[in-house]
């Protein structure tokens, strides 16, 4: 599986990988399935990755989005 970020430096349960450029992996909102984010801008990626994959992972969209398969 490639890797982009070092797995230390991410905090979110969901993720599953990232490429290090414009692509991220993470938990699915299905049972047994994964969601790629594809960016258009290596800064986009970045950001997310930065903002909500290392750090506030609890105010991003796709947590909440894979998190409503437990809290149902």
């Amino acid at each position: 599986m490639p890797k982009g970020y070092t797995d230390v430096l991410v905090q979110c349960p969901f993720y599953k990988w990232d490429d290090g450029h414009k692509s991220i992996k993470c938990e699915g909102i299905a049972p047994r399935s994964s969601t790629i984010v594809r960016f258009r801008a290596h800064r986009d990626y970045r950001v997310q990755m930065d903002t909500f994959c290392c750090n506030r992972y609890g105010n991003c969209e796709m947590y909440h989005a894979a998190m409503e398969k437990y809290d149902s």
